[in-house]
């Protein structure tokens, strides 16, 4: 696939859209939103929103050469971005910045990103001259039922827990979201697979 050239100074960027057909990839796209969990659970102490796939999104993986060094959700019903992860050695490389600058360059409307951010997120976004959208209130009643599923679960499963009852204890909550990254890629590249050979999609 060709790769597009950038504006002056910024990376060359590579991005393909996610082929939920590859065993590889859906490997890849796993591990990788494992690891934006992880690092966001470390960050604010809780699960977060933001999925990297779904049925509203187009999903484009990163790559370097012929390894997925990242990935970035785009939802086109609202010209925003949904989420966007990068390998941690990756970063600070101008590779976030490509991506964003692209959009903005090639959106037909005002290309948006999604809250809650983290801190270099916003910096990012600000610094390229994109603005946020609030999640709608469907948005926001699916996250926190999805939050409610997981906190649910682990109130049931951690016997580590550690002053406060209901607060599963870290440990816990990491292989929770493990078991939800697994879920969420799986489970959309089954159900697109089926789609495929059924005919309902391209």
């Amino acid at each position: 696939m060709p790769i597009s050239p950038e504006p002056d100074g910024l990376p060359v960027l590579d991005a393909r859209p996610f082929d939920p057909r590859s065993a590889d990839q859906v490997r890849r796209l796993t591990d990788l939103y494992r690891a934006y969990l992880h690092e966001e659970l470390e960050r604010t102490g809780y699960a977060v929103a933001g999925l990297p796939v779904a049925a509203y999104l187009n999903t484009f993986l990163v790559w370097l050469d012929d390894d997925v060094i990242g990935f970035y959700s785009l939802d086109f019903t609202r010209y925003a971005v949904e989420l966007i992860y990068l390998e941690p050695q990756h970063r600070g490389k101008g590779i976030a910045r490509a991506v964003f600058t692209r959009l903005k360059m090639t959106c037909p409307v005002p290309m948006r990103a999604k809250v809650p951010l983290s801190p270099s997120g916003q910096a990012l976004v600000d610094s390229v001259g994109i603005g946020v959208t609030e999640p709608t209130d469907e948005e926001e009643q699916s996250a926190a039922e999805s939050l409610d599923d997981v906190h649910r679960v682990l109130s049931k499963e951690c016997n580590h827990k550690r002053g406060n009852p209901a607060r599963p204890c870290r440990r816990c909550y990491r292989r929770a979201l493990s078991v939800t990254a697994e879920t969420v890629v799986s489970g959309y590249a089954t159900v697109a697979r089926t789609a495929q050979i059924l005919g309902f999609a391209a």
